[in-house]
């Protein structure tokens, strides 16, 4: 479904067939772990293509692949249901188990090695990820307590920049890599919260809101965080209770009578020690 200023699956066919003339579109698809799409062509003299075009529509190049292979592909992906049908399939689902909730959002991403859309429903105790197949099949689901959020409470503002920095994170990496990124410690055990650089460090303090694990994820973080000599970047109160943070600069005792707690002169030495951090002076 296209998304924004993204493409969607019609847009993409009507793509290739104005840079492939005459061809037939046979098989499209999306590689959710590559952000790419795949589509299957039969071009006007019989032959078989396989065109690559970026997730915002632009044409990577194609290759030639046999014909026979063309054919046993056809069709796999002819129903894809869309996001409504996805989110319709997880409620009834989930009412089949005499589970009721509001839908919160749905997502795409991998699950059990195949792309699949991802249906979340809150309930008053539990949240549940549903995850639907594309041709609309439920594959099963997870289920947390929603007392694992840790009281994060989330604005509809900071929901959306969570959102977008977890669909950033998604972007910048494969599963492949993620995977990889997993066992050296960059991410995860599951290949979540990627953080290679600064840039993924900032995705993902922006995208903890999302986390399922928010105690696992807050920790992850923060050690990638002190790894890159960036724990500044930290939002205040996660430090707060944790003996590892880095020690805040120290402020004077007394200075023209003001107490060494004084908030704004603690906030304007904060700001100062970010600014000596950053190069920014």
């Amino acid at each position: 479904m296209p998304t924004e200023d993204l493409p969607g699956l019609s847009d993409i066919e009507t793509r290739v067939k104005s840079l492939h003339e005459g061809s037939e579109i046979v098989s499209p698809g999306y590689s959710t772990a590559d952000d790419i799409y795949v589509v299957d062509v039969k071009r006007a003299d019989d032959s078989a293509i396989q065109v690559f075009l970026s997730g915002e529509g632009e044409e990577l190049g194609w290759i030639r692949i046999d014909e026979a292979e063309l054919e046993g592909k056809s069709g796999e992906f002819e129903d894809i249901v869309s996001q409504a049908d996805a989110e319709k399939a997880a409620v009834e689902a989930l009412s089949g188990l005499e589970i009721k909730g509001d839908v919160m959002g749905v997502m795409v991403d991998v699950f059990a090695d195949q792309d699949v859309y991802v249906v979340e429903v809150d309930t008053e105790e539990k949240s549940y990820d549903v995850f639907v197949s594309p041709e609309g099949k439920v594959l099963g689901f997870d289920e947390y307590e929603v007392a694992d959020t840790f009281g994060y409470d989330l604005s509809e503002e900071d929901e959306i920049k969570a959102l977008e920095a977890e669909l950033e994170i998604k972007r910048m990496y494969s599963r492949e890599q993620r995977e990889a990124m997993a066992e050296s410690g960059e991410a995860l055990e599951d290949g979540s919260f990627p953080i290679a650089d600064v840039a993924d460090l900032d995705n993902a303090i922006q995208a903890f809101g999302r986390a399922k694990d928010k105690e696992a994820a807050k920790k992850h973080i923060m050690k990638r965080a002190k790894d890159l000599g960036k724990m500044d970047m930290i939002p205040a109160d996660w430090t707060a209770d944790d003996g590892d943070a880095a020690p805040a600069a120290a402020a004077p005792a007394e200075a023209d009578g003001e107490k060494a707690d004084d908030p704004e002169l603690l906030d304007a030495l904060a700001e100062f020690q970010r600014m000596m951090e950053s190069d920014e002076i």
